[in-house]
């Protein structure tokens, strides 16, 4: 008894065709659905390649720019601080030019003097409590070589700019 196999070549061939076209309608709704022409590397490998290079620099540069922003508000921290130290400056110069004066008694310049040691108070209350997110940019350490806010102090934090490349490198490479 011999066997015989047949089969329907034209349906086979409508069967591939089907197929090919489910594909091709799959690979154009996922276009239009996302708006981008490659969407995977069997799409284009050398411009899929090309396009996540250029979204991963994208991707840091809108990092460096929030990064950017945070230094800005840093910067305006300190700044809200420095005012407030500027203007009780202001008031030691003053108080400094009245006790110049010869018609105060020592009395009178002693009151002067612990108005001027309130304000020296103040200002040091104003630089270790000016704080952005745990960071004190006019926190002064006493006795430390260097420069900072003010003579004979010295900053106990490396710039940021230096941390976020110790935390996570360059952008780069």
């Amino acid at each position: 008894m011999s066997m015989q196999i047949k089969s329907n070549m034209p349906a086979v061939n409508i069967l591939n065709r089907l197929n090919a076209n489910s594909s091709n309608l799959a690979k154009s709704l996922q276009q239009l659905s996302t708006g981008m022409k490659i969407n995977s590397a069997g799409d284009d490998t050398s411009s899929y390649t090309i396009s996540e290079s250029m979204r991963m620099r994208i991707r840091g540069l809108e990092q460096c720019s929030r990064n950017v922003l945070s230094g800005q508000s840093l910067l305006k921290v300190a700044l809200g601080g420095l005012e407030e130290i500027k203007k009780s400056l202001e008031e030691m110069t003053a108080l400094s030019e009245q006790a110049a004066n010869d018609t105060l008694t020592d009395s009178d310049r002693g009151a002067v003097q612990k108005v001027f040691a309130q304000l020296r108070e103040n200002i040091d209350d104003i630089a270790v409590g000016t704080n952005f997110n745990g960071i004190t940019p006019l926190h002064p350490l006493r006795g430390q070589a260097g420069c900072g806010v003010f003579s004979g102090y010295h900053y106990h934090h490396e710039p940021i700019y230096q941390q976020c490349l110790c935390q996570y490198g360059s952008l780069y490479g």
